[in-house]
């Protein structure tokens, strides 16, 4: 079990000898695509002997190639002694099929922790490279070839296209009134906050144009990744459009008024145990792998939301005569789907 540890936490903690430990720094991070001080990193990994794995999954088919497009880029990988292995999405801005990333290693010996072998298990020796076991050996082919094909300077002009765009989008953003940009926003992330409204209204708002806008808890704020369809010609004078309609109409609305995104953040800004909202985050996974029951077993708790609502309040007062209502709707329905299906099989025997 490694633990991670910021920065200051190395510098003023005596006992890490004694502790197995890594540190883990971003480039970009996901929240505002801030890289952090991965060379200061790297002057205290390499004193204190720790490892320094950067976390390039997001900017790792862009910083690479800011050099080449000549943009100024910070030292973030091998080239700095500290950095022990770095890991790249393929399947962001590399373009590659869904959910395919790369782990790079400095030298061979950090490999072989990764590896995973039983010489015990009784249907012989079992060895696996990654925690995943098997890989889709049709992906990873797929995204060799388009990396082949789209090849060095296919990246340079994507990579150019974004930080531009990216840089554009927080000029743009910077000249509304009440907006300010979060974060450095010049490599492919640009996240922004808004005094004039509350920012998850229009979050709401944006999202409900079409538009891909992610809300942020910490710092409460909105997040856009700069992808290269945003970067197409006039892409960003629309979404800088629909932004300023988005402002204009919330404050015109009852600023007291909450959209589902803002009650949701709200919520979880309030709740000091946030084990619960763990929980709650279970549950919800859980639910993707949950199947309806069979027709035959299904209660009246799945007839619908309104439904479900109605079952928990009890059946007293208006509550109890709007839930008979739903029983004999149900029973009705019922019915007439057994008579319908009675009806037909009298006509298949008749015909026959």
């Amino acid at each position: 079990m490694f633990r991670c540890l910021s920065a200051r936490h190395i510098y003023f903690n005596r006992a890490l000898p004694k502790l197995n430990k890594i540190i883990i720094a971003s480039a970009p991070n996901h929240i505002t695509g801030t890289v952090d001080p991965i060379e200061k990193l790297a002057k205290l990994a390499q004193r204190y002997h720790i490892p320094l794995h950067v976390d390039c999954t997001l900017g790792g088919f862009v910083l690479p190639f800011m050099e080449h497009a000549d943009y100024s880029v910070p030292a973030y990988d091998f080239r700095l002694p500290g950095v022990t292995s770095i890991s790249a999405d393929l399947h962001r801005y590399g373009q590659c099929p869904g959910r395919l990333s790369v782990l790079m290693y400095r030298e061979p010996v950090f490999l072989r922790h990764q590896f995973f072998t039983n010489s015990e298990w009784p249907g012989g020796c079992y060895a696996t490279p990654t925690m995943s076991g098997g890989r889709d050996g049709g992906a990873v082919a797929t995204a060799w070839a388009i990396m082949l094909r789209k090849g060095r300077d296919g990246y340079i002009n994507a990579c150019q296209r974004i930080v531009e765009g990216t840089r554009q989008l927080a000029y743009r953003l910077q000249g509304i009134d009440g907006i300010s940009i979060k974060g450095s926003a010049d490599l492919c992330v640009v996240a922004f906050t808004t005094s004039e409204v509350n920012v998850y209204n229009l979050v709401d708002f944006m999202v409900h144009k079409g538009w891909h806008v992610d809300p942020l808890l910490s710092p409460a704020a909105a997040r856009i990744p700069i992808t290269l369809s945003m970067c197409e010609e006039g892409v960003i004078e629309h979404f800088i459009e629909d932004l300023e309609v988005g402002i204009c109409n919330l404050k015109s609305m009852e600023n007291d008024k909450l959209g589902t995104t803002a009650s949701f953040y709200h919520m979880l800004k309030k709740v000091n145990d946030k084990t619960l909202v763990d929980e709650l985050s279970m549950i919800r996974l859980a639910a993707h792998y949950s199947i309806p029951p069979p027709a035959e077993r299904r209660s009246l708790r799945t007839l619908s939301v309104e439904g479900r609502k109605l079952s928990m309040l009890g059946a007293t007062g208006e509550m109890g005569k709007k839930l008979e209502e739903l029983r004999r709707g149900y029973q009705k329905d019922k019915e007439a789907r057994k008579e319908a299906a009675a009806a037909a099989a009298q006509a298949i025997k008749d015909e026959e």
